[in-house]
């Protein structure tokens, strides 16, 4: 019988979430990582580099791929064989452990022809014990951990990660790539399945609903009107909501003015109200954007001073008084133009928001290209996020023209108050310029100051 573990090729990438590579580190930092390392950016990167532990991320030990600003590093994990009597002959790392009272610790071996190779093997799981202090920063002792979910790694080159105490509460600690498996750690990067702002309330259930709550409390209202109004629809009928709030251009000549503001509520079936409701809470971000973590370290928000990921939403936020403005206005727009060819049509429903709101975001997308603010924040792929972002507004778009297109015309009304709005809202921004953000990146409260047009060449 052989004594010696046999060397296969059994490594597989650590998870389909790191399929396309994990952000590891920027020009000149060191990246960790067990596996393989590309360098390069976009759609140009160098060949596959085994890396056990760590590596410089430099054009001197990669070559450059192509003359470019700003170049990255990205590690692509191998998760070590679990079976006995097998290991891996190139760099890999263990897998979390989905039992939290098991976990897979590494251990290093050597075959009968002397060659070094890994596995895993299973033991008991050992557990946090939580950090009471009052620091901003996670512990990076072994075996401690911090209850707040909002603690921060104090060294870049660290990775949060989440673990579990004694009586099973969720706690956060740092520690460097490749380590800390023994204590149960989750390092799946989902960043691309958190983009849309449709999913941001529940990436950590209830916390996270409270935080987008919280932090887009205009759209969040205007959400919980649309609701209420729909409720009442259907279980208070004797109320006659639609006798006054509905859209009717002859009643304008009465002086009845308030329904300008008042026909979003009213939802003609719970399907008009479901698809208005997901197209408004994928438009989150027009407001703000929460600081959520799609992954512990990995920041929802794009920041100037924090970790460089492949993606992230820069906050182009213009606060609730502007969206309750655009809100306004497109409202006002939508009702007016789109019964222009049928006065007397009857309109209902908050889709001139959802169009308007569109609008707008193209508009600051658009305005933040201009001045060049994703090259201050040293966003690596955000051309690859802005075709995103303008690729969900469009699919909104398409859908309503094939509506009306397969319905012969008889949506007309409801198309002409969309595309009315969708205009309505991207003119708002071009005239008005609102502040976008919260201050943190942005050299001014107002983007579109004489100071800054001057600066970044857009006026």
């Amino acid at each position: 019988m052989n004594p010696w573990p046999l060397a296969i090729q059994s490594g597989s990438p650590s998870s389909e979430d790191e399929k396309d590579g994990r952000f590891c580190g920027k020009e000149g930092d060191l990246c960790k990582c067990f596996g393989k390392v590309r360098y390069g950016r976009l759609f140009s990167w160098s060949g596959d580099l085994a890396v056990d532990g760590s590596v410089n991320c430099s054009a001197a030990l990669f070559g450059d791929p192509m003359p470019m600003d700003i170049k990255i590093c990205k590690c692509y994990p191998t998760i070590c064989t679990t079976q006995v009597g097998i290991c891996t002959p190139e760099p890999c790392m263990c897998a979390t452990s989905r039992d939290p009272d098991f976990e897979w610790a590494k251990k290093t071996l050597m075959t009968g022809d002397g060659t070094k190779c890994w596995a895993c093997e299973r033991k008991r799981a050992a557990t946090g014990i939580a950090d009471n202090t009052n620091s901003s920063f996670c512990p990076t002792q072994m075996g401690r951990c911090s209850l707040k979910r909002s603690c921060k790694c104090e060294s870049p080159s660290d990775t949060k990660r989440v673990m579990r105490t004694k009586s099973g509460e969720k706690c956060w600690t740092c520690a460097a790539v490749g380590e800390g498996r023994a204590l149960g750690m989750d390092t799946g990067q989902r960043a691309m399945f958190w983009m849309l702002p449709l999913l941001w309330s529940f990436m950590d259930w209830p916390n996270s609903f409270w935080q987008v709550c919280d932090g887009d409390r205009a759209l969040t209202i205007f959400v919980a009107l649309c609701i209420l109004g729909y409720f009442c629809q259907v279980f208070a009928p004797f109320l006659r909501l639609d006798r006054f709030f509905s859209f009717y251009a002859p009643c304008m000549k009465k002086g009845e003015f308030w329904r300008f503001f008042t026909y979003f509520m009213l939802h003609s079936d719970l399907q008009h109200l479901c698809v208005n409701l997901f197209h408004l809470m994928d438009a989150l971000d027009l407001e703000g954007v929460p600081d959520l973590e799609v992954s512990p370290g990995v920041p929802l928000k794009c920041t100037r001073d924090g970790p460089v990921a492949t993606i992230c939403y820069p906050d182009v936020g213009i606060g609730w008084n502007n969206v309750v403005g655009i809100m306004a206005t497109v409202l006002a727009f939508g009702a007016l133009l789109g019964t222009m060819k049928n006065f007397g049509a009857l309109v209902q429903g908050a889709s001139s928001v959802c169009f308007g709101v569109d609008g707008a975001l193209i508009a600051l997308y658009g305005v933040f290209l201009g001045a060049g603010l994703d090259q201050q924040l040293k966003i690596p792929e955000f051309g690859a996020f802005f075709w995103m972002r303008i690729g969900i507004i469009a699919f909104h778009i398409v859908i309503d023209i094939v509506q009306s297109v397969c319905g012969s015309g008889k949506d007309t009304v409801g198309t002409v108050a969309h595309m009315s709005a969708l205009v309505a809202g991207f003119c708002y921004v071009i005239i008005f310029l609102p502040p976008m953000g919260d201050g943190s990146f942005f050299g001014s409260d107002r983007l579109g100051t004489p100071r800054q047009c001057g600066a970044t060449g857009i006026g």
